[in-house]
C-alpha cells in the first residue's frame, strides 16, 4: 500500500518526526506501514478495510478542530500526538490507489482535511501530495 515515492520520503518524516511524538495518520492511506518500515511512530498502526471503531477514532473525523474543540485537543495532548502525515493530500479515494473502496471522505476529514491555513498547524515536510504538520497549539 506504499508506492516508491511515499516509502523514499519515510525516513525524511522519521528523521523530522524523531522526538518521541506520535503521528496522527489516516490508517487507509498506506501509512500504516511507516511504523514497521521507516520507523515513524504512527498512532494507526493497521490498515483495517474501514473507519476505526477505537477510543482514537474521534481524531480521524475532529483532528482539524483541536484548537477549538478542548475534549479532542486534551486527549491529543494525553496521547502526546505531535504530528499529522497524509500521505495522499487532496487526493480523493478513486484518485489515491491506496485508498480502500469503501473509504468514506467524511471518515477521515479530521486528518484530509488540514492545510497550511488549518489553525493549530505548521507544516514542516511537503513532497507531491505528501505533507507533515507538527502542531502547534497543544
Amino acid at each position: 500500500m506504499l508506492d516508491k515515492e511515499e516509502l523514499d520520503v519515510g525516513k525524511d518524516i522519521a528523521s523530522i518526526a524523531s522526538d518521541g511524538g506520535l503521528v496522527l495518520n489516516n490508517a487507509q492511506d498506506g501509512s500504516a506501514f511507516f511504523y514497521s518500515a521507516c520507523g515513524v511512530n504512527v498512532l494507526n498502526r493497521t490498515c483495517g478495510s474501514g473507519f476505526g471503531t477505537d477510543g482514537n477514532a474521534c481524531f480521524s473525523k475532529y483532528a482539524a478542530d483541536y484548537t477549538s474543540n478542548s475534549a479532542i485537543k486534551k486527549k491529543m495532548a494525553d496521547l502526546d500526538i505531535r504530528y499529522v502525515l497524509q500521505l495522499d493530500s487532496g487526493a480523493t479515494p478513486m484518485e489515491a490507489s491506496t485508498f480502500a473502496f469503501n473509504y468514506k471522505d467524511s471518515d477521515w476529514a479530521g486528518i484530509q482535511s488540514i492545510t497550511p491555513e488549518t489553525p493549530g498547524f505548521e507544516l514542516v515536510y511537503s513532497k507531491g501530495d505528501i505533507r507533515l504538520y507538527r502542531l502547534t497549539a497543544l
